[in-house]
């Protein structure tokens, strides 16, 4: 049976780099996946212009994206807990945007 879906995904930053937390029980959980789009906010794994899956160990509940923060562009992530019978469900996404206004 694959994992039960992270939940409370957040996204901070330290530095330059973007950190992505999320919570889970850790039950049944090999290891987790976070994924990232440069483009679109509604994006599934797998997507042309998707990086990942970006590995992360099971029992750690973060995972920093160097460079990121000070980066040019949007960004956007999701995680999934995984196991040998498979994936969970994908988790919420968060994002990082960069917005300008434009006096008129």
């Amino acid at each position: 049976m694959p994992p039960a879906p992270v939940s409370a995904l957040r996204l901070d930053h330290s530095s330059a780099d973007i950190i992505v937390s999320w919570v889970h029980d850790g039950d049944n959980v090999d290891h987790f996946e976070v994924w990232r789009s440069a483009s679109d906010p509604f994006f599934s794994p797998g997507d042309p212009d998707v990086a990942g899956p970006f590995n992360v160990p099971a029992g750690t509940l973060d995972f920093s994206d160097p460079g990121a923060w000070t980066a040019a562009g949007n960004f956007y992530y999701l995680v999934r807990a995984v196991n040998a019978a498979g994936s969970s469900a994908d988790s919420q996404r968060v994002g990082k945007f960069i917005t300008s206004i434009v006096t008129g």
